[in-house]
């Protein structure tokens, strides 16, 4: 898979060894490619990962020994691949930290900004800086564990406090008025939208 200057190699088996060996004719194949086309690779940026469940892992140590150029290609336990931190057992709990990092600072700038800017803006600023990092591949990690997705659930209803400051409704009526469907009706829609 390329991206730009990225480039990803996969391989799936239920052997490690037929894994392995598919990916290293891959990193050969690119490196000749690289070589014959006047591009440099960099070997130090190379990394492997190894995505298994967990009674996997658990059995025997899933390693991989691959090389580029010689060098040997770092195996790592995650991997940031375009925006989305996968780690090797499928827990999306890197990734939804960085996630609930990004909300929670926004949410805190919204703060700042709410006696200066009305409900409108509010909501404005809600779907610019906010919603676009719950939205963002959601549908990869939407069904992870739930007490991932209630840290998620708890900063998108204290947006829609902030948004809506008023004390006679509750959350969950701010949420409607504000056309916003609650967290888990909203990661729903977006891989109905898929």
């Amino acid at each position: 898979d390329l991206f730009a200057d990225d480039a990803t190699i996969h391989s799936r088996d239920k052997s490690i060894n037929v894994v392995e060996k598919n990916l290293q004719n891959g990193l050969n194949d690119i490196t000749t490619w690289c070589d014959q086309n006047e591009m440099v690779l960099n070997p130090t940026k190379t990394e492997s990962i190894v995505i298994a469940n967990q009674q996997k892992h658990q059995k025997k140590p899933l390693t991989l020994t691959l090389s580029v150029q010689g060098q040997p290609v770092v195996q790592v336990d995650k991997h940031k691949l375009l925006g989305v931190t996968i780690d090797s057992k499928m827990k999306w709990q890197d990734h939804l930290d960085k996630v609930c990092k990004h909300v929670s600072r926004n949410i805190y700038l919204l703060t700042r900004l709410k006696p200066f800017i009305g409900q409108d803006t509010r909501k404005l600023f809600y779907n610019a800086k906010i919603k676009p990092h719950i939205d963002y591949s959601s549908t990869l990690w939407d069904k992870t564990c739930q007490v991932h997705i209630q840290k998620l659930n708890s900063l998108q209803r204290r947006a829609a406090k902030i948004i809506l400051p008023n004390a006679t409704l509750t959350t969950d009526e701010k949420l409607a008025k504000l056309n916003m469907l609650p967290l888990e009706q909203h990661l729903l829609f977006n891989k109905g939208v898929l």
